[in-house]
């Protein structure tokens, strides 16, 4: 039996690539989804020190030139935590539409994996079909050979 070639594996190759560049692309969104998420809480945690240190400062004597600064201080790491949550958010949508497009291609993949078994197996079942008939043809050849040969024995 001759072995099965599936005409679209070139295809099949090529959305394997794109599947495996996509899956890529999405692990690199998590990393970079990861690493805002570590900013946001630097800034986070950067605003709680800050805001100890003012409760700590107020115990006791508290320059109003230190609260200005701590205020000044305190602003800057609000403003720097509405940033890091900004890009907290774009880099989750990011990684969203990469999970997309990678479950997509792999699910274009697997459409020509389930084709390509399918053809296999009724290649396959096809095989077998045209096995089964040559071996018919070869038995009652050889039965009508046989019987020709019985019967010009017994002519003779």
């Amino acid at each position: 039996m001759r072995p099965y070639r599936f005409p679209l594996e070139a295809v099949l190759k090529l959305r394997k690539m794109k599947e495996e560049k996509a899956l890529d692309e999405y692990a690199a969104s998590v990393n970079k989804c990861l690493e805002k998420r570590t900013a946001l809480l630097a800034a986070v945690n950067r605003e709680e020190s800050l805001m100890q240190m003012v409760l700590e400062g107020r115990r006791g004597a508290f320059s109003p030139k230190m609260q200005s600064a701590y205020n000044a201080a305190l602003d800057d790491a609000r403003k720097n935590i509405r940033t890091a949550e900004k890009a907290v958010n774009e880099s989750e949508r990011q990684k969203e539409k990469k999970l997309t497009l990678f479950l997509e291609l792999k699910q274009e993949a697997e459409v020509l994996v389930r084709l390509r078994k399918q053809q296999k197996v009724a290649f396959e079942k096809e095989q077998l079909r045209k096995e089964e008939l040559e071996l018919e043809d070869l038995i009652m050849s050889r039965r009508a050979f046989k019987g020709l040969q019985s019967e010009t024995i017994q002519a003779v």
